[in-house]
């Protein structure tokens, strides 16, 4: 939860506190602007980790945006906008001056655990009852070959479907190379999944490793 430089931050706390803050803690935030590398987010987590949500009063909150770094945009960024403001001058807003370096990534961001390709192979017929077997890819992706025993929840539609996985449940994660999942991994594990398994080398892990495979 940010701000832009000038803003008026006291407005921006009534936003939090009395209008945001009165959803359920379940709702689902899609982050627009997050340091943490999350694919979604609740409300009630939220609540627990942002350091937007702790100032008890607005005095407080607003010592905290006053408090935030100052930075500039170096060289390169600056060629780029002056080039873009020389394009068509009349239509693109100017903005002078500094910006508030306006968050950082929270410290407890998500830890999780890495396996490869044959070992998720044993906990595909080992941990079905207690685990949870996703594959991140996209629809088409996922219907031109998969993983046996996976079900396909895309990485972009992880926020609607967080409600219906149970975190009593080991949730593994898979995606073509690793990197998207690795992505969903470290959310599951911020919004308080205790065992979350995130499969390196995804996919063509899984192929290099010769093993079979499902359309």
């Amino acid at each position: 939860m940010t701000s832009c430089l000038n803003s008026d931050a006291g407005d921006q706390w009534e936003s939090i506190h009395h209008v945001i803050g009165k959803l359920p803690g379940s709702t689902v935030i899609l982050p627009g602007h997050d340091y943490n590398g999350l694919v979604c987010t609740t409300l009630q987590v939220e609540k627990e980790k942002n350091s937007h949500w702790m100032p008890e009063s607005k005095d407080k909150f607003i010592d905290l945006k006053n408090s935030e770094q100052i930075t500039t945009a170096n060289e390169e960024i600056q060629k780029r906008v002056e080039f873009n403001r020389a394009q068509n001058p009349s239509q693109v807003p100017v903005c002078h001056g500094e910006a508030t370096a306006c968050g950082v990534p929270v410290k407890d961001s998500g830890a999780f655990e890495n396996i490869d390709a044959k070992k998720y192979e044993k906990k595909l017929s080992e941990d079905r009852q207690n685990g949870v077997f996703i594959d991140v890819r996209e629809v088409e992706e996922f219907k031109s070959g998969h993983i046996p025993g996976t079900q396909n929840i895309p990485l972009s539609e992880i926020g609607l479907n967080i409600s219906n996985i149970p975190k009593t449940k080991t949730v593994y994660l898979s995606c073509l190379g690793g990197v998207r999942s690795s992505m969903a991994a470290k959310t599951f594990s911020y919004l308080g999944y205790p065992n979350v398994v995130n499969i390196s080398g995804g996919f063509k892990g899984w192929l290099a490793s010769g093993l079979n495979t499902s359309l």
